[in-house]
């Protein structure tokens, strides 16, 4: 008993152990089968003329446990080996030189059993069928197939012979009752064919989650899964259905789930040098981001405000020198300790515009009287711009003469 699993029949890196090929791990406790055939040519020479007649047995099969395991668990590739004869009165292949089920899986049991076209170089009939599984299960489903199987044309084996014989299955037109080779349980049995678990994770790196659980297999594998090799990040499959154009790159994870791109959202703005605090918490992200690129959104005020700004500009730009992010109606000015001028009197009742004209961030306006009353100076002028020396913020009215 070896140590390790030896190589598949015609073994080639083509198929390896994405494919299922335990090539060089060791051996595991469990089920293993010993077959054994016996073939004789028995020569005839008749009429100066020479043939030889094979004369094949089928395999004895014995099944033999290792290591820890107790118990005999039959290979089940199919339910039973004696669905093959349902259809055929006896099983004879390689010319003659095979014959039978158990003889078949010796050599075709291993799912990475390779055709023999890569060593067949410059042979007579030679076709590189690189990466062409004979592995049984494949090889048979595509042979009973026949012409219903798509591509059947580029299913060809080049087989063993030498020189090798091309085998192409495209006319096979058997078996011939109703609903052909669509009643898989005439060879499978009415439960044995249907799949088992299969572990996506394991075989592939890459787990069925969320809507990917629910999806057939062919959404994904839309070609030979051997020659179509699909990436693992998202992209791969939904780079069409990208509404950031690639902007935002690959890592699509990041802020989506795995079960529906517009709702299973997750995006932590905080982590951004944008914290969304106040109302900016609670608005779509449409409303900011114009784009969904996502990238190149304003940062300052006015950039998504302008037209809701009641000051019209005159005020500057600083918006949050007096407004905070909990709405425009929530402001806070201290005009005194903000600008070095208080409103007292008639100036408190008086509207930010009535004396900046012209933008606050652009004009600074002086903080004597004269600047803003000198139309209101019935004095034109002769008694100076110290105005309060009589006058109060109250009204100019009710003058003290000091």
């Amino acid at each position: 008993m070896p140590t390790e699993f030896p190589a598949p029949i015609n073994d080639t890196p083509d198929l390896g152990e994405s494919f299922g090929e335990w090539k060089n791990k060791a051996i595991v406790d469990g089920t293993y089968t010993l077959d054994c055939y016996a073939r004789v040519n028995n020569g005839v020479v008749l009429y100066g003329e020479s043939q030889s007649y094979p004369s094949t047995s089928d395999a004895g099969a014995a099944d033999f446990l290792v290591g820890s395991a107790t118990t005999i668990e039959p290979y089940t590739v199919i339910s039973n080996d004696s669905n093959c004869y349902t259809c055929h009165n006896d099983i004879w292949f390689h010319g003659g030189g095979r014959r039978g089920f158990n003889t078949c899986i010796m050599c075709h049991g291993d799912s990475t059993a390779e055709d023999a076209g890569r060593f067949k170089t410059n042979t007579a009939n030679y076709v590189d069928t690189v990466g062409v599984s004979i592995g049984f299960r494949e090889m048979l489903h595509k042979i009973h197939k026949g012409e219903e199987l798509a591509n059947a044309a580029t299913y060809e084996v080049l087989g063993n012979g030498t020189p090798p014989s091309r085998n192409g299955y495209g006319e096979v037109v058997f078996p011939a009752w109703p609903g052909g080779v669509r009643q898989c349980e005439r060879c499978h049995g009415n439960d044995a064919w249907k799949p088992g678990p299969y572990d996506h994770l394991a075989k592939h790196q890459f787990a069925l989650e969320g809507a990917h659980a629910d999806l057939d297999c062919h959404a994904c594998h839309t070609a030979d899964v051997k020659k179509q090799k699909l990436g693992k990040d998202c992209a791969a499959c939904h780079r069409a259905s990208d509404p950031h154009g690639g902007a935002l790159g690959l890592a699509c994870d990041s802020c989506h789930g795995v079960q529906k791109w517009k709702q299973d959202i997750r995006f932590d703005h905080d982590l951004t040098d944008w914290p969304l605090m106040g109302m900016h918490s609670i608005v779509s992200c449409g409303q900011c981001h114009a784009s969904r690129a996502f990238k190149g959104a304003p940062k300052d005020c006015l950039g998504c405000h302008a037209q809701d700004d009641v000051h019209k500009g005159g005020l500057g730009k600083d918006c949050a020198a007096c407004h905070t992010t909990n709405g425009w109606k929530s402001w806070d000015f201290d005009h005194a300790r903000q600008t070095g001028f208080a409103l007292s009197g008639a100036h408190a009742k008086a509207k930010c515009v009535d004396c900046h004209r012209q933008p606050a961030g652009l004009v600074k306006l002086a903080g004597d009287c004269a600047s803003c009353h000198r139309k209101d100076d019935i004095h034109l002028g002769q008694y100076g711009t110290q105005c309060q020396r009589c006058h109060t913020t109250l009204t100019f009215k009710g003058a003290r003469i000091q």
